[in-house]
């Protein structure tokens, strides 16, 4: 596995959520979506978006343990184990236009783990090789109907790392005498 560094203080996630990425076995559905997962390793804190379209809030399993949406422990193409749910009742989902929404806010990893003995550090390697998922639960669909595996492919933004960009070399004023000094050529071969 990856170690995480230390001194990183953000690191970020995406995924897309499709039905086809559901295991064992993909699911054929209209609905679709996007996950954002945050991870601050200082506080060992998370933030968590989901937005889904083509499914209402009625079509959520409304399943007092795990919630509709949980993040899962596991790599592409496996059925893994519970980290966190998001139940219904305990987090903020919210109708759109379109769908519905989860905005997760900055929540430490302690109060919504249930996967035993896993801690933050454990956790956010685990994200940093790609083996943590989302997946959305339905009536119609009670095992998954969306799934989304975060790739891993985070870039740590860290305070104490960040450097001054270097000055670039006036290249602009070296392209400007070139294209003169090419001009120059050009207009001397038309006049001999």
């Amino acid at each position: 596995m990856l170690a995480v560094s230390a001194s990183a203080a953000t690191l970020k996630y995406e995924t897309k959520l499709r039905g086809v990425s559901v295991a064992p076995e993909a699911v054929s559905t209209d609905a679709r979506g996007k996950a954002k997962l945050k991870l601050k390793t200082k506080k060992e804190m998370i933030k968590l978006k989901v937005r889904v379209r083509n499914l209402d809030l009625d079509d959520l399993l409304d399943d007092p343990d795990l919630g509709p949406i949980q993040l899962y422990a596991g790599e592409a193409g496996e059925v893994g184990e519970v980290i966190a749910p998001f139940s219904l009742d305990d987090f903020r989902y919210k109708e759109t236009k379109k769908g519905f929404k989860l905005k997760v806010k900055k929540i430490a990893f302690d109060d919504i783990s249930v996967a035993s003995g896993m801690s933050f550090d454990d956790f956010a390697t685990l994200a940093a090789s790609g083996g943590v998922y989302v997946d959305v639960d339905t009536n119609a669909h009670e095992s998954g109907e969306l799934r989304g595996q975060f790739n891993g492919s985070s870039k740590p933004i860290s305070a104490d790392r960040v450097q001054p960009a270097p000055v670039p070399l006036p290249a602009t004023g070296l392209m400007l005498i070139g294209g003169l000094g090419l001009l120059v050529a050009r207009r001397q071969t038309k006049t001999a």
